[in-house]
């Protein structure tokens, strides 16, 4: 019983772990795709002003 209680609680130590990843995952995705925008900002920006 002891042993099973001990799996358990190793598997769920795991999930959270991966959980945790997903996590920092999706917060650099979101940094990087903000990065992006910004960049394409920027990039537009100052073609206009060579327009003009």
């Amino acid at each position: 019983m002891n042993r099973l209680m001990q799996q358990t609680d190793h598997t769920e130590n795991l999930f959270s772990k991966k959980k945790n990843n997903v996590n920092i995952q999706i917060y650099l995705d979101n940094f990087l795709l903000l990065y992006l925008m910004k960049i394409i900002e920027l990039y537009i920006i100052s073609f206009l002003v060579y327009l003009v």
